[in-house]
This record gives C-alpha cells, sequence and structure tokens, in this order.
C-alpha cells in the first residue's frame, strides 16, 4: 500500500541507526505509528508482503493508528502474542482511539 511506501525511508534510517550504534536488528520489534490524516485504510484488504522490511532485518513490524493495529510480520522468535495476530487487524472501538 501506500502507507508502506510512505513509511520505507523512515524504516530505513532507523535500520541505519540501529546498526551504527551496534544494535542487532533481529532482536528488535518495531511498531510504527501512522496517524493517517490523508488517507482511509481498509483493513480487510490484503497487504501486500512487506519485503523491504524483512530484508532491513527487523524481528517483527507492526503497523498502529489512532483505530487500529496490525502485525505485518513477526519472525519464529518473537514475541507469542505478535506471532499470535499476525496478520489480523485489531479494531479499536469507535469510541476509542490512540
Amino acid at each position: 500500500t501506500e502507507l508502506l511506501g510512505r513509511l520505507a525511508p523512515t524504516l530505513r534510517k532507523k535500520a541505519h541507526n540501529y546498526r551504527e550504534r551496534g544494535l542487532e536488528l533481529n532482536e528488535l520489534d518495531i511498531i510504527a505509528f501512522s496517524s493517517l490524516k490523508r488517507e482511509v485504510l481498509d483493513l480487510n484488504t490484503h497487504f501486500p508482503p512487506p519485503t523491504e522490511y524483512l530484508r532491513q532485518g527487523w524481528r517483527s513490524l507492526s503497523l498502529v493508528g489512532p483505530t487500529f493495529a496490525r502485525v505485518l510480520f513477526a519472525h519464529p522468535d518473537a514475541p507469542d502474542f505478535l506471532r499470535g495476530n499476525l496478520g489480523r487487524s485489531i479494531v479499536f472501538d469507535v469510541g476509542i482511539s490512540l
């Protein structure tokens, strides 16, 4: 989606900075927040494979917005709660938002 494309430069920079500091990305679970002010996300559609983020080496990637959360990928050694929700969209009640 367009959202993942806009997220790519930020996560590339984070990956580079963390590696420079000696952090192992395969031990990090990253959560990306998007306010979605410019678009409405249809959570019933298929998300494209997060190929670039897998190559960057993160252990998992979750996308969080004002009314939803979704685990886009999680490697086998990621925490159980992330692996258990892989590919599942969690939609918050209409009256609740972040």
